[in-house]
């Protein structure tokens, strides 16, 4: 058999092995797309329902929103639809200033939240949950197991879809959302 013939073996053989997995793994990320797509939209509610937004103002008048990513693709997609609300890029008559974020955050100064556009793994999913609850901000995963293991808020994908709030991760944090959001959100007590 000539190498060419052996290339083509074996590529036959990828394609047959592989062919079953790849629909899935696309179907995977398309969900996950979407899920941060409706994330970002019900994010920027649950900040302005967030009843100490005022006193998360940072010096310059602006409100700092951290937006973890595995790379800039994800960070500037994931910044463009929590920045492009109705608001634009401003929240409440503030101005946001959206940053990525690669780690735990070492920002100095109040920050209003932190939003997962790629799910972390599991130690760092930890790390950055303690650290919204130490500095008060909303952690907000829109992937799924992520309220249940303690993110504040996240993406409940029912017969409808709505927010996703963790109770006790919220009372930890010291953070106090409006009367009529929770109300329509699904709370994980």
């Amino acid at each position: 058999m000539t190498r060419r013939r052996c290339l083509r073996a074996l590529a036959l053989v990828a394609i047959l092995l592989l062919g079953p997995v790849w629909p899935a793994v696309l179907a995977s990320d398309a969900y996950d797309d979407r899920r941060v797509h409706v994330g970002a939209r019900l994010f920027r509610a649950m900040l302005a329902a967030d009843v100490g937004l005022e006193q998360k103002v940072a010096a310059d008048g602006s409100l700092h929103i951290l937006i973890y990513g595995e790379n800039d693709d994800s960070i500037e997609a994931a910044s463009e639809l929590i920045g492009s609300g109705d608001g634009g890029g401003s929240l409440k008559g503030h101005a946001l200033q959206l940053e990525g974020l690669s780690g735990v955050p070492e920002t100095p100064g109040p920050v209003l939240g932190v939003f997962l556009a790629n799910p972390p793994d599991d130690a760092l999913l930890d790390e950055l949950i303690a650290w919204g609850i130490r500095e008060h901000a909303i952690v907000y995963s829109p992937f799924e197991g992520h309220v249940e293991r303690g993110a504040l808020g996240g993406v409940a994908i029912e017969a409808k879809v709505r927010p996703y709030i963790n109770r006790q991760t919220m009372m930890a944090a010291g953070v106090e959302l409006k009367p009529f959001f929770l109300k329509v959100s699904k709370v994980l007590e």
